[in-house]
């Protein structure tokens, strides 16, 4: 198991760094409003990839093994008509409020690479495929890094370039599915049972998203674009940590899904994930500030103090994540949807009461929200190994 999370981890960290590889040049040619502006193309990306997916890899990791090939056409086929339907309204959106009309044309265009990239990743690590799954990583990433120096020679760098260089990583690995799927698009193939089952999980994914990412809109919000734009560049620096953990999830996801009629089981997987990820993740503080002061350009150096609450939150969120896939691969979406509606509650409470005060009290409070969501999650999961012990 921890061969293959090595490799994971390693080419997971590899094919998106790009952004990590390039703060030095971009700290340097870009304002802390571009870096504002990256933000939430950035969070729109991320809150578009699931409604647009219709949350294709987790339905392709409860049905894998039905008819692979088929389900994942069908998935594409579903991506595409839902980009449609949403670029349509971003095109009259753009009419309105030009600026923000661009980042979410931007934003649902790299959603919908996103998509595919998420689809045929999942596939790739349901397979053990962890070479083909690396190789593919690091193309997005050299081709994310050429188009940003290439702007960067040309005097053009600012936050839409770099958005657009995004784009292009996104697309390079997967092109040629991305332009098959879209030739062959057609509305006759719609397939509803997977549109429902997506549907299903919507709810937790917006969920999911509000906690994980709002903190660096109601940061621009609360305070200033300039403000989300130095919160931004931290949560950017503290990527490689992120990246990690998500390379190590990789593994003890597809093990609690192997395990998914063994609860004690996942339950240890997630005690073996929770403990080596502490201790990497405060390890990683006093790496963050040393990175900060020598490699990042000195405008950026008052954001040190979002160091700490942002290593936390990070880690946090990784540990409830798993949790979640424990309760999630038994079919207990109500429970857990109902769980981060409360910490969602927590977090956005705390953030009414603390928010406006101080730039430093937002991820604190998301922070408390996912304490309070990894709380009952475990709570949960105990009750459910306990009454697995009692049967057997």
């Amino acid at each position: 198991m921890f061969k293959t999370a090595f490799t994971y981890i390693i080419f997971t960290a590899l094919g998106r760094s790009g952004a990590f590889v390039l703060l030095p040049l971009l700290t340097v040619n870009m304002s802390k409003d571009d870096f504002g502006y990256l933000s939430i193309f950035s969070n729109l990306m991320i809150f578009f990839t699931p409604l647009i997916s219709m949350n294709g890899n987790i339905t392709l990791s409860r049905n894998f093994n039905t008819d692979n090939k088929l389900i994942i056409s069908h998935l594409q086929n579903n991506s595409i008509f839902v980009f449609i339907v949403a670029m349509v309204f971003a095109l009259m959106a753009w009419l309105f409020i030009p600026v923000y009309g661009e980042l979410i044309i931007l934003s649902l265009m790299a959603s919908l690479f996103g998509s595919f990239s998420a689809l045929h990743l999942m596939k790739l690590q349901l397979n053990n495929n962890a070479k083909r799954f690396g190789i593919l990583q690091l193309i997005g990433m050299i081709g994310n890094i050429l188009i940003t120096l290439l702007f960067f020679f040309l005097n053009e760098l600012d936050y839409f370039t770099r958005a657009c260089a995004i784009i292009v990583g996104l697309y390079l690995p997967f092109c040629r599915e991305i332009n098959n799927s879209i030739y062959r698009m057609s509305l006759k193939i719609i397939n509803k049972k997977w549109i429902i089952e997506g549907f299903k999980l919507y709810p937790l994914s917006l969920m999911t998203w509000f906690l994980l990412y709002s903190d660096k809109l109601f940061m621009g919000k609360l305070h200033s674009v300039d403000e989300a734009g130095g919160y931004f560049l931290i949560y950017t620096l503290c990527l490689p940590l992120d990246l990690c953990l998500n390379g190590f999830g990789r593994v003890i996801y597809t093990s609690i899904y192997r395990n998914r009629e063994n609860v004690k089981m996942q339950f240890k997987y997630i005690a073996i994930f929770s403990l080596i990820t502490v201790s990497g993740s405060f390890l990683y503080v006093p790496i963050a500030k040393i990175g900060l002061e020598y490699f990042i350009d000195e405008k950026f150096h008052s954001d040190a103090k979002f160091i700490f609450p942002m290593v936390l939150y990070i880690l946090l969120s990784h540990i409830a994540s798993m949790i979640q896939t424990v309760l999630i691969s038994t079919g207990d979406n109500i429970n857990v949807s109902k769980f981060n509606l409360i910490a969602i509650m927590v977090y956005a409470s705390l953030l009414f009461i603390f928010g406006t005060d101080k730039p430093i009290n937002v991820p604190f409070c998301v922070v408390a929200g996912y304490s309070v969501l990894i709380f009952m999650l475990l709570a949960k999961v105990s009750y459910k190994t306990r009454c697995e012990e009692k049967l057997c």
